[in-house]
Order: C-alpha cells, then sequence, then structure tokens
C-alpha cells in the first residue's frame, strides 16, 4: 500500500479509503488510486481485511447501526406475523442484522403525509445509510425513492424500477423440482394453474419453468398452462374435463375449492402442490419458499455494499438466487399406472 501511495502521489491513509471506494475521496481521486494499484499489482490481502471486517463489527455492535426497511404495504401488521411470509421475510431479515452487529427498522412508505423525498430527509437526519426495499402487492405502487447515497437491495421482482441488487426465490428451477417430485409418486400428466399476473411479477418464471420440462416428455403428457385473471377464473372446469390432469401445481388455495366443488377430492382423484406453500395450505404437499432465507439474504447484499463504500443504483445488478425446500403433504399420494 505504500508503494501505491508514493507512486499516486498522496498518503498511505487516502490509498487505503481509495480502495475501499470511500466516499470522502472525490470519484476521479479513487479512479486514479484504484489504476495505480491494478498497474502495481497491488491486492489486499483477504486475511487482513477479514480481521478489519471482524473489528468494524465489533465497533458496531457497540452502536448498532441502522438498516432501514422500506415498507409499502396497505397492511403493515403482517411483516409482524411470523406466520405468513412476509413476517418470515422480516424476522430473518432482523436475526442476520443482528448478528452481523446492525439493527433493522421498518419504515414506512405509505404512513399518511409520507412522500418518498421526506422518507429521504428522516433517514439522512438520522445517520442511516442502507436499506432495503420490501416486496410490494397488488396492484403495485409507484415508489419514486432517490437510492443515491445509500446501500441497497430488495427482495423478490415487485420492485423493478429502478433495478437494484436482489434476493429472490429460485421459481424456475422450483417448478421443475415439484414437476420432478410429482413424477417421483407416479404423476403423468401434471398441469400448471396459476393467475397471469403472479407470472408476470416473476418474469414468467413460473411459466418458463413449466414449460422448459414439456421438451422432454412424450406429446401425450403436455398439457397447456391454465391462466387466469384475478377474479376471473371462468374455464377452469372445462380445462379439466379437457385436458384430464393427474395432478396440479398452483399458488392458490381456491384451487382446491373448484377441484371439490367438481366432486374432486385431493389426493384420492387428484395430487395437488403448491409452489408456495403458507396460510391454508399448511397440509399440502409442495414448496416451502424459505422466505427467512430471502430476508437475510437481503441483508446481506446491503452489508456487503458498505463494507465496499458502494452505494446508489448499481451499474450491474445482481440477483441472488434461494431455492425452497420440497414438503411431502396430504395433497399428493403415491400412484401406478399398470
Amino acid at each position: 500500500m505504500k508503494s501505491v501511495a508514493e507512486a499516486a502521489g498522496v498518503s498511505v491513509v487516502t490509498v487505503s479509503l481509495a480502495l475501499r471506494n470511500h466516499p470522502s475521496i472525490p470519484a476521479k481521486t479513487r479512479a486514479r488510486i484504484q489504476r495505480v494499484a491494478t498497474r502495481l499489482g497491488y491486492r489486499t490481502n483477504p486475511m487482513v481485511a477479514a480481521l478489519m471486517s471482524q473489528l468494524r463489527s465489533a465497533r458496531a455492535a457497540k452502536g448498532a447501526p441502522v438498516i432501514a426497511f422500506l415498507v409499502f404495504h396497505p397492511k403493515p401488521e403482517r411483516f409482524a406475523q411470523r406466520d405468513f411470509w412476509l413476517g418470515a421475510l422480516y424476522a430473518g431479515a432482523e436475526a442476520r442484522a443482528q448478528r452481523l452487529g446492525y439493527k433493522l427498522e421498518r419504515f414506512w412508505l405509505n404512513e399518511p403525509g409520507m412522500t418518498e423525498e421526506r422518507m429521504r430527509k428522516i433517514l439522512q437526519a438520522r445517520g442511516i445509510r442502507a436499506a432495503i426495499m420490501a416486496p410490494l402487492v397488488e396492484p403495485i405502487p409507484r415508489i419514486e425513492f432517490n437510492w443515491d447515497g445509500f446501500a441497497c437491495a430488495t427482495t423478490g421482482y415487485s420492485y423493478n424500477n429502478p433495478v437494484l441488487h436482489r434476493v429472490a426465490h429460485d421459481q424456475f428451477s422450483a417448478i421443475r423440482m415439484a414437476i420432478a417430485r410429482l413424477t417421483e409418486l407416479g404423476y403423468q400428466r401434471i398441469g400448471l394453474a396459476i393467475r397471469f399476473v403472479d407470472d408476470l411479477r416473476t418474469g414468467k418464471r413460473w411459466s418458463g419453468g413449466f414449460l422448459s420440462e414439456h421438451a422432454y416428455l412424450p406429446p401425450e403428457r403436455r398439457l397447456p398452462i391454465f391462466f387466469w385473471h384475478v377474479g376471473r377464473p371462468e374455464g377452469f372446469q372445462e380445462w379439466v374435463r379437457e385436458q384430464r390432469p393427474d395432478a396440479i401445481i398452483t399458488l392458490h388455495s381456491v384451487v382446491k375449492d373448484w377441484l371439490l366443488a367438481m366432486g374432486m377430492q385431493p389426493p384420492r382423484d387428484i395430487g395437488l402442490a403448491s409452489l408456495n406453500l403458507q396460510g391454508d395450505q399448511a397440509d399440502w404437499t409442495g414448496v416451502n419458499e424459505q422466505h427467512d432465507l430471502l430476508g437475510s439474504g437481503a441483508i446481506d447484499l446491503v452489508v456487503e455494499q458498505i463494507y465496499h463504500n458502494e452505494h446508489g443504483v448499481p451499474a450491474r445488478p445482481k440477483t441472488t438466487m434461494v431455492l425452497g425446500d420440497w414438503v411431502e403433504g396430504n395433497t399428493t399420494r403415491r400412484v401406478s399406472h399398470a
């Protein structure tokens, strides 16, 4: 580091700050020092970096710096219900933040009189320089928050303007896992019933994962996806009768009600699997998305930026994917095709 300082004509302290992208050093100076370091072959000692990170964490624990958890939701109490997916997500983030020496605190963007700019000023006044944008629900509101100066991240795909670093459930792999597990149980005509809006908000990853398996199935086992709009499920009974699925993958508990209304009892008459086990699906077969891991992953993304003194909307946003667990429940059974 001393050699870099001499070559760049600055102090060792300035080099240290520049290599960590500290905002106290002008951007042009940081870039120049980093070019000098690269030319001289300077590399950070990982053992020293790990030690400094541990020391910073110890110091942080005393002051417990805050990471803001920005919420825009019509039912804020959901984030306190650990048996609900939003509550589980927040609990996972809160536990991870505490473990790393930070405090996670909720801030409500939709409280009366609040604006994005006012929220930004509140956070700045409190010295908060890190924030997580919580998942948004339909109808998706337009959030115009200025992320300059903040280490930031989000979970899922509901907040996408601008695109931040994010942690998301691996929907594409999850539905392929569901098809594989149902096939192992003996199901052969596996269908997908899902709302358009739920598929679209994941970038069509549900339908993409489902259709990716079709190329490996014989034509007689390929079923078209049943899509429906919110509140308009017309055509479900016709789809079941025409396509004759022996198992249905879905997100929605109401699909079971529709089957019961047709006189079809899962798992006796048809298998049923959820892509996101929660609430009244406690006894279903399906995927546990592990929402607490999504929350803790978002904290890791933010703390990584804090460590590297990175802030603002990233030039190259990255997505960390988390695959859930398959859970055997009471809506499927082992079947045979003699």
